[in-house]
């Protein structure tokens, strides 16, 4: 764990000064509207494309060169536009995310080096309170300690954390003799909880927003619990297992 945190400090020298992150700013509310404008450039073209292969069949067949034409015309300027669509950069991404830009340590202290403690998020705009577009305050990088982007420093963390909490329960069941029944239930039929939880968890995904508060986020974890361990619960009561 130790090993992985220290490599996710190199995130901090992806971080974005006052200036940049006015300049990132108005870099988004300018690539969004052009985006928008282009978007609705080709809501357009598709409708007139669309009317046009409505009014193909209802056509003479000796009338219809002249539409055929223009559906070519209409469909390659579309392909034009989503062209340009996708030719946009990624505003979030830095120029080089895996070599750092060794030149941000100048006139930083170890201190400052420190990235954000595991389980915190990187810093960024608070949408309760911050005009749009929100940003975050640092470029992804490859350094950064997620799951959204499973690095090096990700992987090497979450390792080390799997074997302390592992070596935990080692320490209080097998040498300690402490027995749990939801631990029981849970352990003894996992491939069924894997499955049961992703589904209970896709379903609840519909239904509460990514941006809720704290208060709602553990409501429905104790919700997406409660029915996972009451269908595994069941399974067990009934002797059914999943196997590979």
């Amino acid at each position: 764990m130790a090993a992985g945190y220290s490599m996710s400090c190199l995130t901090r020298l992806y971080d974005l000064t006052g200036p940049e992150l006015a300049a990132m700013r108005e870099r988004r509310l300018r690539q969004d509207a052009e985006k928008a404008g282009l978007a609705n450039m080709i809501g357009r073209q598709q409708g007139v494309l669309n009317d046009l292969r409505r009014r193909f069949d209802d056509t003479p067949p000796a009338d219809r060169k002249e539409i055929e034409a223009e559906v070519d015309r209409l469909e390659g300027t579309i392909l034009v536009l989503e062209d340009q669509q996708r030719g946009y950069p990624d505003l979030e991404l830095a120029e080089s995310p895996v070599l750092p830009p060794w030149e941000r340590l100048q006139g930083r202290s170890p201190r400052d080096l420190l990235a954000e403690p595991p389980f915190v998020a990187p810093p960024a705009d608070d949408p309760r309170i911050d005009p749009p577009p929100w940003i975050e305050h640092r470029l992804r990088n490859y350094w950064m300690l997620g799951k959204r982007m499973p690095n090096l420093s990700f992987m090497t963390f979450a390792t080390g954390f799997q074997f302390a909490l592992f070596g935990l329960f080692v320490a209080a069941c097998d040498m300690g003799g402490l027995r749990l029944g939801l631990f029981r239930t849970l352990g003894t039929n996992p491939l069924a909880a894997y499955f049961i939880h992703g589904m209970v968890g896709l379903a609840l995904a519909l239904l509460v927003p990514h941006d809720v508060p704290l208060g709602p986020c553990l409501a429905a974890f104790a919700i997406a619990f409660s029915i996972t361990y009451f269908l595994v619960r069941l399974l067990e009561k009934r002797g059914i297992y999943w196997r590979l």
